[in-house]
């Protein structure tokens, strides 16, 4: 069965990439790969972090970006860079023993991934956003049950008084109270939060001080003819000349032969017929007949 919508990341070179300025520099929370490299690299307010991927050669480069692994294969030793240098995280592989043996302690490498992580943690999903003291999460709630509150000043009765809760932490209710299970913090801008909120069926990050959707329809602008509510995507009508059947497709109720004017986006023909115009490409027609976004294409750099 033919795929019927594609989601494609703002994707180039590895050179290209580190040399993006301005607006089209990767910004805080968005995704970018290298389509040379095989990497994955996540924006912050600070620079790009890599989440994902190596590359590999016999010299070590002289410096990279935080995260980024560096395989040296003369000597089968892994490097990774923790922001200001390359550290060796294994030794040589033995070629009699054939095993691969850790320079450091475990507690060291967790050492390493932590500081790779500090302002990307990812948090237990929650049920749902509080935003205001009308979300009730239940007089009588699960244990592990957990939200995120906006504003610690107005939560519902039933949270009761949480201690040392401060605007978006994340509330867990451990049986018999609710208490802050992660506090978010306040001043660290660089910090990011990744948290999956099942009411919503999204992701939600925190990051420059602020809780927001991570991805979705949020990030996306109508153009002309379209409009955007509550995630949903539509073709503008005018229910006077194009409207909507029981079928729920578009059509035009017009009388042949009189002289209309096509604005954007729509095509008529000499029968007077009016159609919407798309590409097939980004936009085509789904199983049904309707308009349906093919393929979101992040860009390339």
């Amino acid at each position: 069965m033919a795929r019927e919508k594609l989601l494609q990341i703002y994707r180039g070179t590895k050179v290209n990439l580190l040399a993006l300025a301005g607006e089209n520099v990767v910004q805080e929370g968005e995704l970018a790969f290298t389509t040379d490299t095989h990497e994955l690299y996540v924006g912050r307010s600070s620079g790009l972090v890599c989440i994902g991927g190596y590359t590999e050669g016999t010299t070590v480069p002289a410096s990279g970006n935080k995260g980024e692994f560096f395989w040296k294969s003369d000597s089968q030793v892994l490097y990774m860079y923790i922001g200001s240098s390359w550290v060796a995280v294994t030794t040589p592989i033995d070629d009699t023993s054939a095993s691969l043996t850790s320079t450091y302690s475990s507690s060291k490498i967790e050492d390493l991934f932590s500081s790779l992580t500090v302002g990307t943690s990812f948090q237990e999903d929650v049920i749902d956003v509080v935003e205001d003291d009308t979300l009730d999460p239940g007089a009588t709630p699960s244990e592990g049950d957990r939200y995120i509150i906006i504003n610690s000043a107005s939560i519902h009765t039933n949270f009761g008084t949480i201690s040392g809760l401060t605007n978006n932490d994340i509330v867990e209710f451990d049986g018999s109270a609710w208490v802050v299970a992660y506090a978010v913090p306040g001043t660290d801008l660089d910090n990011m939060v990744l948290v999956a909120v099942q009411n919503k069926g999204t992701y939600y990050k925190f990051v420059s001080g602020a809780w927001g959707e991570f991805i979705g329809f949020s990030q996306v602008t109508a153009g002309s003819g379209i409009d955007i509510t509550n995630k949903q995507i539509s073709v503008k009508i005018d229910n006077d000349t194009i409207k909507i059947d029981g079928s729920g497709n578009l059509y035009a109720d017009v009388t042949p032969g009189t002289n209309y004017v096509a604005g954007e986006a729509i095509d008529i023909d000499i029968s007077d017929n009016i159609n919407v115009l798309y590409d097939n490409t980004s936009i085509g027609l789904d199983g049904e007949g309707k308009l349906s976004i093919i393929k979101v294409d992040g860009g390339t750099f």
